[in-house]
């Protein structure tokens, strides 16, 4: 924006987000950046960008820079696009024209009454500034408008739905257009504004036929504020905020409106219309109805066939089946060219009523016009000749006037539309602050290109006795009611689901318990009851007032006020501090137990030697492995190492389970050859040569043992022939050997038979040996409790004097 300024603001985005110096910072996808260039008019322009076309223009002290930016927030809250209805109103289906929906469309121009047109006078405005209901079915032509009651209810369910969820309705009646031109854009663009809106409800009375009934709540309109801000921004003209819906309301305003235009610019004409032009009204009200018939086409239960033809005679899907027989096979199709090509004078021709009531055919006027003003009955001539001039007039408004200085202020298209009203509701707040321009600690810590504070994440947890939470919270949302109590403003956001609603709770109890005040502001209404919800069901409503709408909750805010006053009336006389030891008492048996819930969680925290991780992650290995724990006996189960060495060889494990499991049907290592090996093999250079050689060298030594046990051809008693048995039998057989050996040179071979002498001494020299341990123990088992035993020399001497 310092090389030019005139840049638009997405240009100047695409531009710096190009030119990165970080490549991967670049975008990745040109198709889409060429895209939002050749659309950048409808792009979305974020606040940094917009706020830096303006950085010239904006003083650098504190307040000017302030005073800026709430000034291009408050400029971000008007759409001012084509597509924003407040700007440029176009009928929808959406939306309902009460003027066209009152016009007879059966009946001719001519012959239609001014009382039957709804406009903003007459009997229809003084019914809507009485303040009580108005049934439409007085006012409007339901029998011929037959898309009345589906419009109706689509638009009185949209502002039931809006009210439900933002807690007001956006349902407002236009009583007058504003049909203006942005006379500074090259070529000037037009715009049909709505200028004056009134708040109303729309009801339906169920019945036989159900009527519909709007109801407004205030004499007094609001001025569209798109078309206020426009008007000051463009034309420096200030309009008012709201305007008296009287007809001297009206007629001053109007009066206003148009000095404060010619002021600006004489050649700029202000027409105020407020007599409805019949013709065109008339052509619009029987299109709309035409238009609905299209879609609606010849579809329903009511519809039937006649050789091909369908035809309808119900009120809604009106066909008649002569019509449609005439249309199809008699009318001739009329062509484009046939049209153009005829004559201008034929195709306006038509009888037209005289003076003496006869039809005149000649098509040229044979008395002079009457002003629009005259007022009198549709039968006579003078009437006659003012519809004629009224038809020439309607000749020249169907074609579009380009004329950007002719502006209108229309009261004859009296519309109910629901209008995307929400953001607007700010406008009064930011014109305030951009008009006092005071310092707020919680904006300048927003907008301010100072680094952030983060002395909130260092905040310390409140303890215990100085909680007030009502409804459950983790440790994060007690960190945001601590930092609360500090006073800095921060933001807590998360998707849905994330207790943000319950963290607002326990924070309005919070307040509430210090004795503060507190303001809840919510843009939904959904979340705020949610929020009034948790607290009633803590008892905590009584100090709470809930407002949707300043105009619709009066009644119950003061009839709550009431109640609140009387509970506390009624309890003066009871002690203030009477919850306080229930309280402390609670507090003092949740410490208790927490402390105990403390000391378990450090434990599971911890980290033993002999673990190598925390408990808790050891407990979650050993619940993961429930199902492949051995049984093991105590014995078996000191010979294992712990889990700590365990844990630091994980990988090498789990190389050697996967590759045993490659090699063994089991997956068992001690079932494989290779888990006899020494662990001394693998430092070699070459094992596997070591492990032939060694193999090789056994196979020889182990043929010359078979070798020798075959000349030995000894056979143990109940065995099958040395020779047959195993290298393990083989083994036990020669220890069983070596320790005959042993007896044998001791000279006590006798004792291997029972039945000899010797055994027989052996066994009773064993009896009693077992005889003496017995003594032994229970002699030690009555000295048990001596402190100063006897020594060996002290107790042989007391057991010759004990036999003396």
């Amino acid at each position: 924006f310092a090389i030019n300024r005139r840049l638009h603001p997405v240009i100047a985005r695409s531009i710096r987000i190009m030119t990165e110096l970080d490549r991967h910072q670049r975008p990745q996808n040109p198709a889409s950046l060429l895209q939002t260039l050749e659309n950048y008019r409808d792009q979305a322009v974020d606040f940094e960008t917009d706020l830096a076309a303006d950085q010239q223009e904006t003083p650098c002290d504190r307040p000017g820079r302030r005073q800026g930016t709430l000034n291009k927030l408050q400029e971000r809250l008007f759409d001012i696009s084509r597509r924003n209805r407040l700007l440029n109103f176009q009928a929808t289906m959406q939306s309902v024209n009460l003027t066209h929906a009152s016009i007879p469309v059966m009946l001719q121009p001519e012959q239609i009454r001014l009382d039957q047109i709804v406009t903003w006078g007459g009997r229809f405005q003084k019914s809507v500034l009485k303040g009580k209901a108005v049934a439409l079915n007085r006012f409007l032509n339901f029998r011929e408008a037959i898309y009345l009651p589906g419009v109706l209810d689509r638009i009185r369910s949209e502002a039931r739905r809006d009210e439900t969820e933002y807690g007001f309705a956006q349902l407002r009646l236009v009583v007058c257009f504003l049909r203006w031109a942005d006379l500074k854009t090259e070529p000037p663009e037009q715009y049909e504004s709505p200028l004056i809106l009134l708040p109303v409800r729309l009801d339906i009375i169920r019945g036989i036929h159900d009527r519909y009934t709007i109801t407004a709540d205030q004499t007094t309109g609001e001025v569209n504020p798109v078309v206020r801000h426009l008007f000051q921004s463009l034309y420096h003209i200030q309009l008012p905020e709201e305007v008296e819906l009287s007809e001297e309301g009206i007629a001053q305003f109007y009066t206003q409106l148009q000095q404060l235009v010619t002021a600006q610019d004489a050649s700029v004409h202000l027409t105020r219309i407020d007599r409805p032009r019949i013709d065109i009204l008339h052509e619009k009200a029987r299109r709309r109805l035409d238009h609905f018939r299209r879609r609606a086409g010849l579809s329903g239960r009511s519809i039937r066939r006649f050789r091909d033809v369908d035809y309808s005679y119900e009120s809604v899907n009106y066909h008649p089946l002569g019509i449609q027989l005439f249309q199809q096979w008699i009318a001739p199709h009329r062509t484009v060219l046939r049209e153009l090509v005829r004559p201008s004078e034929q195709r306006s021709e038509q009888p037209k009523p005289t003076s003496d009531g006869t039809r005149n055919d000649s098509g040229s006027p044979e008395a002079t016009p009457e002003p629009e003003e005259s007022g009198h009955s549709l039968t006579t001539a003078e009437t006659a000749e003012e519809i004629e001039v009224e038809k020439q007039f309607y000749t020249v408004r169907s074609r579009r006037d380009d004329n950007p200085y002719n502006w209108e202020f229309d009261l004859c298209n009296v519309t109910l539309v629901n209008l995307k009203y929400r953001r607007m509701t700010l406008v009064r707040d930011y014109a305030v602050l951009v008009t006092d321009n005071t310092e707020n600690r919680a904006f300048e810590s927003t907008f301010s290109i100072a680094p952030a504070d983060r002395s909130g994440d260092t905040v310390a947890v409140l303890p215990s006795s100085e909680r007030f939470h009502v409804v459950s919270c983790d440790p994060t949302q007690s960190k945001a009611i601590a930092l609360a109590r500090t006073g800095l403003s921060y933001i807590i956001q998360g998707p849905p689901g994330t207790g943000k609603s319950q963290t607002i709770t326990n924070l309005i109890a919070d307040f509430l318990a210090q004795g503060k005040r507190i303001l809840f502001v919510c843009e939904k209404r959904a979340a705020i009851d949610v929020v009034f919800h948790r607290l009633r069901q803590q008892q905590l409503h009584e100090l709470c007032c809930l407002i949707h709408d300043s105009q619709a909750d009066k009644k119950q805010f003061v009839m709550d006020l009431k109640e609140t006053y009387e509970t506390f009336l009624g309890e003066s006389e009871l002690p203030p501090d009477r919850h306080a030891s229930g309280r402390n008492r609670l507090i003092g048996t949740f410490e208790k137990y927490l402390a105990r819930l403390t000391e378990y969680n450090q434990v599971m925290v911890s980290e033993p030697e002999s673990c190598g991780i925390r408990l808790r992650g050891l407990l979650d290995r050993l619940i993961a492995l429930r199902c492949h724990v051995p049984v093991l006996s105590p014995e078996q189960q000191a010979t294992l190492p712990h889990y700590r060495t365990w844990h630091e060889h994980t990988d090498v494990i789990t190389q050697l389970s996967q590759r045993v499991a490659a090699l063994t049907a089991d997956g068992i290592f001690a079932n494989h050859p290779l888990s006899c090996l020494n662990p001394s093999v693998t430092a070699e250079t070459t094992p596997a040569q070591l492990v032939n050689n060694t193999v090789a060298a056994a196979l020889a030594v182990i043929g010359q043992i078979q070798a020798k046990l075959h000349q030995a051809r000894l056979q143990p008693a109940g065995s099958a022939p040395i020779a047959d048995l195993s290298l393990s039998d083989l083994t036990a057989l020669c220890e069983t050997a070596s320790d005959a050996n042993r007896i044998a040179g001791c000279g006590l071979m006798a004792l291997v038979h029972k039945d000899s002498e010797e055994t027989t001494k052996w066994v009773t020299h064993l009896r009693r040996l077992e005889h003496c341990e017995k003594e032994l123990a229970n002699a030690q088992t009555s000295t048990v409790h001596w402190i100063r035993k006897l020594s060996p020399q002290d107790t042989r001497n007391a057991l010759t004097e004990a036999k003396r």
